[in-house]
């Protein structure tokens, strides 16, 4: 019995250790700041040692716990110093125009990136275009080569005749004057 009790404890210490570890977090040490995140009003986040922040949002500032400490000091002082509203007002002012300046900056982010994304487009449209105007270039290249041989042969095939029309004109001449001196000797015969 004591040995069987021993396996079953032994067996519960295993099952607990096996469902502790499917279960563990192993992703809870890794935060994604979203876009959301910039231009949230949450209060500051606190992460610790270990923590993978992976940052998909524009600008994240990271201070430590003593600045940030320190910072929150120097609110509450101010905030206990005056509390009429004119503080706050002043604070939540500044907080307005912080919030308007991020948003005004993610518009003008937004612009810019559809500018840099039709610059682009417009040098892959320019680079096929000087593309196809190469190719055009290359093939009349080739065909004023092709039209210059053709030019070469022409003229050789007109001096050739040339040379054949002023033979052809010899021989007839040739042939006119033979003809002529035997009309010539058959009548003066």
């Amino acid at each position: 019995m004591n040995h069987c009790f021993h396996q079953y404890i032994l067996l519960i210490i295993v099952s607990i250790l096996t469902v502790q570890n499917a279960f563990s977090q192993t992703d809870s040490s890794r935060v994604i700041l979203s876009e959301t995140f910039r231009i949230s009003n949450a209060k500051p986040i606190s992460y610790n040692r270990g923590t993978l922040i992976e940052i998909d949002c524009d600008s994240v500032f990271v201070i430590n716990n003593r600045r940030y400490r320190l910072y929150e000091k120097a609110a509450q002082y101010i905030l206990k110093q005056n509390p009429n509203k004119l503080c706050k007002g002043l604070i939540d002012s500044y907080e307005q125009s912080l919030q308007e300046q991020d948003i005004a900056f993610g518009e003008l982010y937004k612009k810019y990136i559809d500018l840099d994304s039709l610059s682009f487009n417009t040098i892959q449209a320019t680079k096929i275009d000087l593309g196809a105007i190469n190719n055009s270039l290359n093939g009349a290249q080739t065909e004023i080569k092709n039209v210059n041989k053709n030019l070469d042969e022409v003229r050789q095939i007109i001096k050739e005749e040339r040379k054949r029309s002023f033979l052809d004109k010899v021989i007839y001449a040739g042939g006119g004057v033979a003809a002529g001196i035997l009309a010539g000797l058959i009548l003066a015969q």
